[in-house]
């Protein structure tokens, strides 16, 4: 797979990650749903609805059987699911913008992380990752001026985002060749599968909160929409991460927040100021500028 794909990838799961902050918004903050009730039911309805599709068209539950069981669908799943732990204790303390701003931080140190594990490493793309940061940095001082950083938090975040990307090549199958691109969509379904059991165990407590609302979700729009977005988001993201290009593909996806702010001006009406946009701007740019020069 060539760094241009990797970066197409990429983008694509960005934008369909934005697009489940919008639907997340509008389900938890406008609608006021159980966020732990709803994270579950967001995870077990497309992740059974893949593993049924790829039992379907495979004909062959065993290779999904022998993926889940897999130690490294196991420890990837966990990653990418403390990963969202650690976003959701950066939400209790930081704004939007701040979290945000974390998550780009973070680029700066998964291209070392990436060299230690699978020895990856390309000045280009290191000053990509470095540009693409520090252009956030008016943003920064913006947001700590309106309101004092929680330095635990935003470490928490860089700290996760690094530890998941640097293993993630190693944990996930290579997506290089036609064989194995059936196998990524096995391993796609099976970390779907794991991340709604460890979404299940904290919603299990609260039942009494959420199943009162299946009817109403499972008759909304934004459910069927959000279960395509996440097909999208999961399946994209595992090709691109598991690549050993994937340093190039960090700092698009973690320009998600960034994304979500521009949908949230067309479909939430929300406000973006004019250094946030800027700063769009300028990483699309960046990214253009990367993407015909690798």
């Amino acid at each position: 797979m060539s760094a241009k794909t990797v970066m197409l990838l990429a983008l694509l799961s960005a934008f369909s990650r934005a697009g489940l902050n919008i639907v997340d918004r509008k389900q938890i903050g406008h609608k006021q749903l159980s966020i732990i009730g709803l994270n579950f039911l967001n995870n077990i309805f497309p992740s059974a609805l893949w593993a049924l599709l790829i039992i379907a068209f495979s004909g062959n539950p065993d290779a999904l059987l022998s993926s889940f069981l897999s130690w490294h669908v196991i420890i990837f799943s966990g990653l990418v699911q403390l990963t969202a732990y650690a976003y959701s204790y950066a939400f209790r303390y930081l704004t939007v913008n701040q979290v945000t701003l974390a998550s780009k931080f973070a680029d700066l140190f998964i291209p070392i992380g990436l060299l230690l594990t699978i020895g990856t490493w390309t000045w280009g793309n290191y000053i990509f990752s470095i540009t693409t940061t520090l252009v956030c940095f008016p943003i920064f001082l913006m947001c700590n001026a309106a309101k004092e950083t929680n330095m635990t938090g935003a470490v928490i975040i860089c700290l996760a985002l690094t530890i998941q990307a640097s293993f993630a090549p190693i944990l996930v199958s290579p997506a290089d060749s036609i064989s194995s691109y059936h196998s990524v969509l096995i391993f796609s379904a099976s970390v779907m599968l794991w991340r709604s059991l460890w979404a299940f165990f904290p919603a299990v407590w609260q039942y009494r909160l959420w199943l009162p609302v299946i009817p109403v979700l499972v008759m909304s729009p934004l459910f069927y929409t959000r279960t395509i977005l996440t097909l999208t988001t999961q399946i994209s993201f595992i090709y691109a991460v598991g690549n050993p290009l994937s340093m190039v593909a960090w700092p698009i996806l973690n320009m998600t927040g960034f994304i979500a702010m521009l949908l949230a001006i067309f479909f939430l009406h929300d406000t973006v100021n004019k250094v946030e946009i800027y700063a769009i701007i300028f990483i699309s740019f960046l990214v253009l500028i990367r993407f015909f020069t690798v």
